[in-house]
């Protein structure tokens, strides 16, 4: 007897095969659109820190500058300022017309508004060389045009602003500005 063997002939993939590489793609998107996203929040916390930065500067320009107006022969100046607040997706420049020494409704020259995703979450301000600092819920930074420096709302002259993600405050990023004006961002 001569048995004869069946052979089936295998063209393509079976679904198994199909059902495996198919999960394998779908992880893999998912990584990968888990990791995209996650990096462009990493990249707008950046932007805005540098955009604060850049913002300080151009205000500490302003009063420094020249920032008189002229009304019935006189000179008059105004302080410019940036006001802050924890919890805020927005920060306000300022002049400081009622020469307070700090932010009052009315003297908004222009408000930043921070991406939606980013948060100041902390204001802490202390004295240099101190080791010790506190907490602020808000804060004025004044450029003063008559004496070319820089005060805060507080009676401290340093203070650290924190950027972070609203929904994953461990990503954050530190901006520190001093008595002179100059601020930089804190690597942790």
């Amino acid at each position: 007897m001569f048995l004869k063997k069946i052979q089936r002939k295998e063209n393509g993939f079976s679904l198994i095969e199909l059902m495996v590489v198919l999960v394998i793609i779908v992880v893999l998107t998912i990584l990968v659109l888990t990791g995209y996203s996650e990096s462009g929040s990493r990249l707008e916390l950046e932007k805005t820190v540098e955009e604060f930065i850049q913002s300080i500067n151009n205000t500490k320009s302003r009063a420094f500058g020249s920032s008189a107006d002229y009304e019935n022969e006189e000179v008059v100046k105004f302080d410019k300022g940036i006001f802050l607040e924890t919890g805020s997706k927005s920060y306000i420049l300022f002049s400081d017309k009622n020469e307070t020494g700090e932010y009052e409704s009315g003297e908004e020259e222009e408000i930043f508004e921070i991406d939606e995703r980013i948060i100041i979450s902390e204001i802490s301000v202390e004295n240099e060389g101190s080791n010790s600092s506190r907490s602020a819920s808000s804060l004025s930074i004044i450029f003063s045009v008559a004496e070319k420096q820089v005060f805060f709302s507080e009676p401290e002259n340093t203070s650290t602003i924190t950027f972070s993600l609203e929904k994953d405050g461990e990503i954050k990023k530190k901006v520190k500005i001093d008595s002179f004006g100059v601020s930089k961002i804190i690597y942790e």
